[in-house]
């Protein structure tokens, strides 16, 4: 097993971005390509960057035992109204976003975050990486729109998971999306404890199909201590409640057109991007009929694979992350061998 060094990095808000920007970088601690990827993860609503642990760990290890390609680094950066972020933000969310929040902030915190420069964050000119983005459900859109941003995101590829997007003429996924906000506002949000809220997460319907590990990282992560602990009172209140507020996450699902801007932003990116989707086999969140409208041709572009994991829903990185984590590694195996990597095999 190889040895991961994991490292938290912060953007600090500016007079251009108000908000705290967050990500954990991943490297391996005995050997360093400059020639290798670096893979940028962006995570789901309702998670947090630490989702992602798993399917990361499983991807280096799959990456340094069959050598068809290396990994220079990968970064989780975190949407600044969930988990660690939604703490350090907490003022400013309540105060200039309420119960709003659009996708494009995710986009304006990942664009923020690689073009920070090499004197804060994470210290590096991504210009200069081999970029591939990974991205599931909410975070697809947002990378998607990126491109409205300037400068640039120099993306060699990118692997978008149930990706959160939509044709225009499909109203019906509006009912699904109703239904999920509706299990948001109903849905537990404080436990008495960490022990707790992992024992009854354990047996809910959704969360029980998550693996045990993401499931923990959740606990740990995705729950904080509730505001009264802070108070002299209550030293010893042990409670916990989601990081994110109830308000915030049912304002990600209600993002104005999100999923049909996304999906322009889709049409546009797979003209010049090589873009690659991977879609659970069993429809939960988005149904068959809007998969494969999103996955043949448009306009004269077409995504460059379509894949399926077998036994998996919406979310895939919660319940498979080592299927994920091979489907990523196989997406990558296939990319165009570059010049110097295919001169050293003739």
């Amino acid at each position: 097993m190889i040895e991961l060094i994991t490292e938290q990095l912060s953007v600090l808000p500016s007079s251009s971005y108000p908000l705290h920007v967050l990500a954990t970088r991943y490297r391996n601690k005995h050997t360093s390509s400059k020639d290798g990827y670096t893979l940028i993860f962006l995570h789901a609503i309702g998670t947090h960057k630490e989702t992602w642990d798993v399917a990361i760990r499983n991807l280096f290890e799959l990456s340094c035992t069959r050598y068809v390609f290396t990994i220079r680094d990968a970064f989780s950066i975190e949407c600044p109204n969930h988990g660690e972020s939604a703490i350090l933000n907490r003022e400013v969310l309540q105060t200039q976003f309420s119960d709003t929040w659009h996708t494009r902030e995710y986009s304006r915190a990942i664009h923020r975050f690689l073009t920070a420069g090499i004197s804060c964050g994470a210290m590096i000119d991504f210009s200069q990486r081999k970029l591939v983005a990974v991205a599931h459900s909410f975070g697809a859109p947002a990378i998607f729109l990126m491109g409205e941003l300037s400068p640039k995101i120099p993306w060699l590829s990118i692997i978008a998971i149930e990706a959160g997007i939509r044709p225009l003429h499909f109203k019906k996924s509006s009912e699904v999306l109703k239904r999920t906000q509706a299990w948001v506002w109903l849905r537990p949000e404080i436990w008495s404890s960490q022990e707790a809220a992992q024992m009854e997460l354990s047996k809910a319907p959704i969360y029980r199909q998550w693996d045990p590990r993401v499931l923990a990282l959740y606990v740990k992560h995705g729950l904080v201590p509730h505001p009264a602990s802070a108070l002299p009172e209550f030293h010893d209140f042990k409670a916990v409640v989601t990081a994110i507020t109830k308000q915030q996450e049912i304002a990600c699902f209600r993002s104005p057109g999100v999923r049909e801007d996304g999906m322009k932003a889709y049409e546009l990116t797979i003209r010049d991007t090589p873009v690659h989707l991977i879609w659970g086999a069993i429809d939960e969140m988005i149904s068959s009929e809007i998969k494969e409208a999103i996955s043949r041709p448009r306009m004269g572009a077409s995504p460059a694979s379509v894949r399926y994991i077998p036994n998996a829903g919406h979310l895939v990185v919660q319940q498979q992350p080592e299927a994920i984590s091979k489907q990523i590694y196989e997406v990558i195996s296939s990319f165009p061998a570059p010049v110097a990597q295919a001169r050293a095999l003739l």
